[in-house]
């Protein structure tokens, strides 16, 4: 049996609900970002050492928990 036609025979089997849940399952993988091939990324191997490397995700860390802290600090402000 092919992939198709199983995913098909598989689907046809659940409820209606279920049905919707695939289908917008799918469209996300549809929707999704594309990276870059790992190919296009061989001219930068060796820029960075590995604590260059440490320090950058640490930033990276911080950077993303601030935002998130001013996104609910945001959230919980009454208004009035």
């Amino acid at each position: 049996m092919q992939i198709r036609d199983e995913i098909v025979a598989r689907v046809d089997r659940l409820p209606p609900a279920l049905q919707e849940q695939v289908l917008r399952y799918v469209a996300s993988l549809e929707a999704a970002p594309k990276g870059e091939p790992g190919t296009a990324l061989l001219p930068f191997v060796g820029l960075l050492d590995h604590a260059s490397a440490q320090e950058m995700l640490r930033h990276r860390g911080r950077v993303r928990a601030s935002r998130c802290q001013r996104l609910v600090d945001s959230c919980s402000t009454p208004t009035l």
